[in-house]
C-alpha cells in the first residue's frame, strides 16, 4: 500500500502544525485516518516530515517523528511549452511533473491556437493545484513552479546553463543523444505547438544560444512532444527524484 502524503504550504510547514479543513475532511472523512495514524507531510520545496495524526479539544494536529530533505538533483529542467487546450495541457503538466520538470512556462508563439489568460480566470490557480496534487501522488517533496503564459521573446530571456529548442524539420541531433551529455545546472526546453515554430521565431531562438534538437522522425502531437521532452531533458537526473 502507498504512503499517505499531505501537501503543507511551506510557511505553515512546522511541527504541530493544525489542520485546515480540507485536509482535516481529506484525512480523516476521505481516507478515513484516525488518531495516531502515521503520514508523510511535504512542503513542496524539498522538505518532508513523518507525522502522527493528533486530536485535541482544539481539533486535528500533526506530530513530527522524523523530518528529510529531498536532494536536490544536478540539473533543473525548465519546460516552456506552447500554449494548447486547457485539457491537454492540464495531462501534460502532471506528466511533467512526475517526470522531475522544475518549473513549467506556457509559451505564446506565433502557430498557437489557444489565447492566453491573464491569471485573472482561475487557470493559474487550478494549475497550481494539479502540480501539487500530482508531487504529492508521485513522492516528490517539491512542486513545480507554474507561471503564466509568456511570449516566445520574454521566454528566450530566461535564466539558463543549457537552451534547447525543439524543432521538426530540421536537421538537429535527438535530444535523447544530446541530453546525456549536458552537464549539471538549468536546463531550458522550448516546445513548439502544432506545426513547430515558424522559421523566424526558430531563428531568433539560435541568435539567442539555443541548440536544435529533434524527438525523432515521427510527427508527435504537442501534448506528446512536451512530455517527451520533460523525459529525455531529465536523463541522468531522473533516478534522484
Amino acid at each position: 500500500m502507498s504512503r499517505t502524503r499531505l501537501h503543507v504550504p511551506r510557511e505553515r510547514f512546522e511541527d504541530g502544525v493544525r489542520l485546515l479543513d480540507a485536509e482535516r475532511h481529506y484525512l480523516c472523512d476521505v481516507l478515513r485516518l484516525g488518531e495516531g495514524d502515521e503520514l508523510e507531510i511535504f512542503d513542496g520545496a524539498g522538505r518532508t516530515a513523518m507525522a502522527r495524526l493528533r486530536r485535541d479539544p482544539k481539533g486535528w494536529r500533526l506530530q513530527w517523528f522524523e523530518t528529510v530533505r529531498e536532494r536536490e538533483a544536478a540539473r533543473q529542467v525548465i519546460l516552456a511549452a506552447a500554449l494548447i487546450k486547457a485539457r491537454s495541457r492540464e495531462v501534460a503538466l502532471r506528466m511533467a511533473v512526475e517526470l522531475g520538470v522544475d518549473e513549467f512556462w506556457p509559451l505564446v508563439s506565433e502557430r498557437c491556437v489557444v489565447r492566453a489568460c491573464d491569471g485573472r480566470s482561475g487557470r493559474l490557480e487550478r494549475e497550481r493545484h494539479i502540480a501539487a496534487e500530482a508531487a504529492r501522488q508521485c513522492g516528490r517533496a517539491t512542486v513545480p513552479e507554474v507561471h503564466l503564459p509568456v511570449p516566445l521573446d520574454e521566454a528566450l530571456s530566461l535564466p539558463a546553463d543549457h537552451r534547447v529548442i525543439l524543432q521538426e524539420n530540421v536537421v538537429a541531433e535527438p535530444l535523447a543523444a544530446l541530453a546525456p551529455r549536458l552537464g549539471p545546472g538549468r536546463l531550458l526546453l522550448l516546445v513548439g505547438p502544432e506545426g513547430g515554430f515558424s522559421p523566424a521565431e526558430f531563428e531568433r531562438s539560435l541568435a539567442r544560444g539555443f541548440v536544435a534538437a529533434s524527438l525523432g522522425p515521427r510527427v508527435l502531437r504537442a501534448d506528446t512532444a512536451a512530455v517527451v521532452a520533460a523525459a529525455l531533458g531529465g536523463l541522468g537526473s531522473l533516478a534522484q527524484r
